[in-house]
């Protein structure tokens, strides 16, 4: 039986890229959208899609639930303003923004990966089926470093005045 995975889809391109990898790899995609800000078409890669509002906590949790989803990405675009203004907490999220200790994304988003863990729903790298489309780690290059180049990089590394001096001279 094919794994139910959830998507928490922003805006953009990458929410389709990951729905059209996970249904490659023969799971069903369960896209949990965003009013407003999550395009209606990625229904057409998805096994079942709602919207909901930003802000809203219950209402997308339980949706996954009811949906089988164990394990979720949150993959796409949300504009760092949008995070705040036109917010429509529900009861749940209402509490845990009040306990929040900064208004910083990544605390949101670290909020929201918390609460889905408390509903059994794991939030896993976006990039877990998307490795053949990244770069691979080093550029293959036979090219010499040139002396200029080399200075650079120290200076993008803190390594700057007499002790880039000493380096350039005197080797590594």
């Amino acid at each position: 039986m094919p794994e139910n995975i959830g998507l928490i889809a922003g805006s953009g391109d990458y929410p389709f890229i990951f729905a059209r990898e996970a249904k490659k790899a023969g799971m069903n995609v369960v896209v949990v959208g965003l009013k407003g800000i999550t395009s209606g078409e990625l229904k057409n890669y998805a096994s079942a899609m709602e919207f909901f509002r930003l802000g809203q906590i219950s209402a997308p949790m339980n949706f996954f639930k009811a949906n089988g989803v164990g394990r979720c990405v949150m993959v796409g675009s949300v504009a760092h303003i949008s995070l705040w203004k036109g917010v429509f907490p529900d009861l749940r999220a209402a509490k845990l923004l009040l306990g929040l200790k900064d208004k910083k994304a990544n605390s949101l988003l670290g909020l929201v990966a918390d609460e889905l863990a408390k509903d059994g729903i794991e939030l896993v790298n976006s990039a877990m089926l998307l490795e053949h489309l990244l770069a691979k780690n080093r550029a293959d290059s036979s090219r010499q470093e040139t002396a200029r180049a080399k200075r650079r990089k120290d200076r993008g590394r803190g390594i700057t005045g007499w002790k880039a001096r000493q380096k350039t001279r005197f080797g590594p």
